[in-house]
């Protein structure tokens, strides 16, 4: 079992504790069109590109080595993100609230 965050606002963290995942859809600065849910090895912010007031703990069944290929890498990060498929890899796991975070405030220090 692996713990990973989701930060959404909290409407959707709402919906996410009722109802699961909904796969998001984007491009995240490639070619290719992505559908899948972002999660990461902790709670991320704006300065990290993650929005909303709303932190999620996914307690995912799996193992690190079994979301290996989702695992989303990028140099220089101090942080581990995955962009997992929505499906049988959610099955089981527990989905809460993890904390509500105030106003996300921007750094831009250099």
């Amino acid at each position: 079992m692996i713990t990973l965050y989701h930060r959404t606002n909290k409407d959707d963290a709402t919906q996410i504790i009722a109802n699961g995942f909904r796969e998001s859809e984007g491009y995240y600065g490639t070619k290719s069109l992505h559908r899948r849910v972002w999660l990461s090895d902790r709670a991320l912010d704006a300065n990290e590109g993650a929005v909303g007031t709303t932190v999620l703990r996914v307690e995912l069944t799996k193992d690190a080595p079994e979301i290996a290929d989702f695992e989303w890498i990028e140099e220089g990060k101090p942080y581990r993100e995955w962009l997992i498929p929505v499906g049988e890899r959610f099955e089981g796991s527990d989905i809460t609230k993890a904390f509500e975070a105030g106003p996300i405030v921007i750094s831009h220090e250099a």
